[in-house]
């Protein structure tokens, strides 16, 4: 396989097994350096230990920027696998995406900062702040946002009920433990304070800034906690519960995929044995089941149109033909989808 096409794959979506070990080998190594590069300026401003925390971390952001900066560029070049990012108009395109925009504000940042040096440390504070950002390319995919939305969307109307009665108890709570403390409790002289004294005690923090002295508003504080707080914890519930669901439904799919490969190599097999059972009826039903079978891997419309089939193709030029196709426009049709 050649260099571009490894590469790509290498930091994009490995296959192979040494392939995905690089690559979560890489997304550990990445994050311990900014999390190193994130203690060494806490420590960098601490008394003490300010300037030998300086100078570790401005190594640490040399060495930060050459790795990132050949990752960067060794994805901007491998990017022309795709069919959308060929040629200059393709790489500006792929360029233009979220992830490689942030990717190219923290290695500016990181270039200012070593060009700096020691100087101006003011400014090589704020830019250094960029360095957070480097940890949301980490999912390239965006799996997590993914699974976040998709479970959100499926329990959505749960939420928005929970929500719905937390506010209102919210709104109720802090408006009658207005009128209970206005007159006698100066913490609670406006109903801003309330709001806040509500919000506060509703979602279980408790600063302990304010609270009512009255016994009217010790009761009413005493029966909103008990209604409130069970519908602001709920939403966790509900999400704790809707993650599960979605893994196990995940998880249900990976066991069907890895059913689903001996099945069909069980069905070619019986093909290629079995073929005088074969009468002509069957064959439109195969041949068929074959174009339906590249409708779901989406291939480029002009590819769209299955093989030939015939009961006497053996499995091996069956899956010949199958791997030629898809290997055509395995980049344009899987690969640049997870982009």
């Amino acid at each position: 396989m050649p260099w571009k096409p490894r590469s790509r794959r290498l930091l994009q979506s490995p296959a192979m097994k040494l392939s995905l070990w690089a690559y979560h080998f890489l997304i550990a190594g990445r994050f311990i350096m900014v999390l190193s590069c994130l203690v060494l300026s806490v420590f960098s401003n601490t008394e003490g230990y300010q300037e030998k925390a300086e100078h570790s971390l401005l190594i640490m952001e040399g060495i930060m920027m050459v790795l990132f900066g050949i990752e960067y560029f060794v994805r901007i070049w491998a990017s022309g696998c795709c069919c959308r990012y060929r040629g200059w108009q393709g790489r500006l395109r792929y360029i233009r995406k979220p992830f490689v925009i942030i990717d190219s504000l923290v290695l500016a940042s990181s270039l200012a900062i070593v060009a700096a040096g020691t100087q101006g440390n003011i400014a090589a504070s704020a830019l250094r702040s960029l360095r957070f950002l480097q940890v949301l390319p980490m999912d390239r995919r965006g799996g997590t946002w993914k699974l976040l939305g998709s479970v959100v969307y499926a329990h959505s109307k749960e939420l928005i009920t929970a929500w719905y009665i937390g506010f209102l108890a919210l709104i109720f709570s802090s408006f009658l433990v207005y009128l209970a403390e206005k007159d006698t409790n100066k913490e609670f002289s406006t109903f801003s304070d309330a709001l806040w004294w509500a919000m506060i005690t509703l979602t279980t923090i408790g600063y302990g800034d304010k609270y009512p002295v009255t016994g009217k508003g010790k009761l009413l504080a005493a029966a909103f906690a008990l209604v409130g707080i069970s519908f602001f914890s709920l939403p966790a519930g509900i999400l704790g519960s809707g993650f599960a669901l979605k893994v196990q439904e995940q998880h249900r799919q990976k066991h069907f995929e890895k059913r689903r490969s001996p099945a069909a190599s069980l069905i070619q097999k019986t093909i290629f044995l079995h073929p005088q059972q074969l009468s002509c009826p069957f064959q439109p039903a195969l041949h068929q089941s074959f174009h339906q079978a590249h409708l779901h891997t989406e291939l480029l419309p002009k590819l769209v149109h299955p093989p030939p089939f015939h009961p006497h193709h053996s499995p091996i030029l069956l899956t010949k033909l199958f791997s030629q196709t898809r290997s055509l426009c395995c980049c344009c049709s899987v690969r640049c989808k997870d982009e």
